[in-house]
């Protein structure tokens, strides 16, 4: 059931991707980097590419990032954290797909002492969630995941 799911929604997104690449082109969008104990938590969407990336999704009209970055992670991985556990890393401009539509995205990461209980909540949105090894991250991961890391890692230095 959930391959047949996945199949139908990847074949939604096929048709619709000229509109929907004008509806994000531009917009601002966060993800969250969830590390704990040398892992990483990642999310796998049922809308869009399919591949794996970090939590995170749209900013509401007159959101704060944080706020969303928070929100998002509740929504999709039933990861309750403050934001103030939330620190800002940086944007990034992002195309997804070859080069179009350009998506604005904010990171924030968010490093946790232990691994946390996580869930899919949102089983229409959300495929699996599931924490990787650093090292031992999925090669079926969006852009956005090696760009999130870096930033991770300058800030680290």
């Amino acid at each position: 059931m959930k391959r047949w799911y996945s199949r139908f929604v990847k074949l939604i997104f096929i048709v619709t991707r000229p509109l929907s690449a004008l509806v994000l082109h531009n917009s601002r969008r966060v993800r969250t980097i969830v590390t704990a104990e040398n892992s990483v938590l990642l999310v796998r969407s049922s809308f869009g590419h399919q591949l794996w990336s970090f939590p995170g999704g749209g900013i509401e009209k007159n959101e704060e990032p944080v706020h969303a970055a928070a929100r998002e992670l509740k929504e999709e991985a039933d990861l309750q954290l403050e934001e103030k556990q939330l620190k800002y890393s940086g944007e990034a401009r992002i195309p997804s797909g070859k080069k179009y539509p350009m998506i604005n995205m904010v990171f924030y990461t968010a490093p946790l002492p232990k691994i946390e209980q996580i869930q899919v909540t949102r089983p229409l949105e959300i495929l699996e969630v599931k924490w990787f090894k650093l090292n031992e991250l999925p090669s079926e991961r969006s852009k956005s995941v090696d760009i999130g890391l870096q930033m991770l890692q300058n800030h680290s230095l």
